[in-house]
């Protein structure tokens, strides 16, 4: 839901400079396709976030896992876009914090309790999960990287209440950038340097058409 109020917010402050939607057509991107499919499976393990299945409820810290790292991937070998580096940074904030929590983003019942989502919990053996998300309720003292989980958030007398973490403020900075600069003026590509070179290498990485 942030990530679309980003993207909406850059389109007008992109108009409001003069820029032009049509500017991204001319945009250099390297396997468009990788958030595309990483999205649609994290899109799917919200939509279906816990099951009775032990092998489903198994696999999915890793799926979450992998999907982050695979647009981490995608983020590199497209840096020189503007708003990428912050994605990028935002995206391995995130990462930190899901793979120092068992393949979860953590999340308190004081923040749920805040946002009014205390409905969305459900238990599953000795853990809670949180529905529409990818977030397990940890108390404070449980949580390893506090400071990165979702602490932050909107109170629930307020439109889009919701929690959220700091590495999706800055996911969010990111996206809005993009938005916005790729309007007002198209990014040039630069030379890559060596190490992005060999990612593209490895990924079989082409430029979009």
């Amino acid at each position: 839901m942030f990530m679309i109020v980003s993207v909406i917010l850059g389109i007008l402050a992109g108009y409001l400079r003069g820029g032009r939607l049509r500017n991204f057509a001319r945009l250099r991107l390297y396997s468009t396709w990788i958030p595309l499919v990483m999205f649609a499976l994290q899109l799917s393990l919200v939509s279906f976030p816990v099951s009775r299945n032990e092998v489903l409820d198994w696999l999915r810290p890793w799926i979450t896992t992998a999907t982050y790292a695979v647009l981490v991937v995608f983020l590199l070998a497209n840096h020189r876009l503007s708003g990428f580096r912050l994605i990028l940074l935002g995206s391995i904030l995130n990462i930190a914090i899901i793979l120092a929590n068992g393949g979860y983003m953590p999340v308190t019942h004081e923040a749920l309790q805040r946002s009014g989502h205390l409905d969305r919990m459900v238990v599953r053996g000795d853990q809670v999960y949180v529905t529409g998300s990818k977030d397990i309720v940890l108390g404070r003292e449980e949580t390893r990287l506090y400071p990165l989980s979702d602490v932050m958030g909107i109170p629930e007398a307020l439109p889009l209440s919701s929690t959220f973490s700091a590495g999706d403020v800055v996911i969010m900075f990111g996206a809005f950038w993009f938005v916005y600069r790729t309007m007002v003026q198209v990014p040039t590509r630069r030379h890559l340097t060596p190490p992005f070179l060999l990612i593209r290498a490895v990924t079989g990485m082409h430029e979009a058409e």
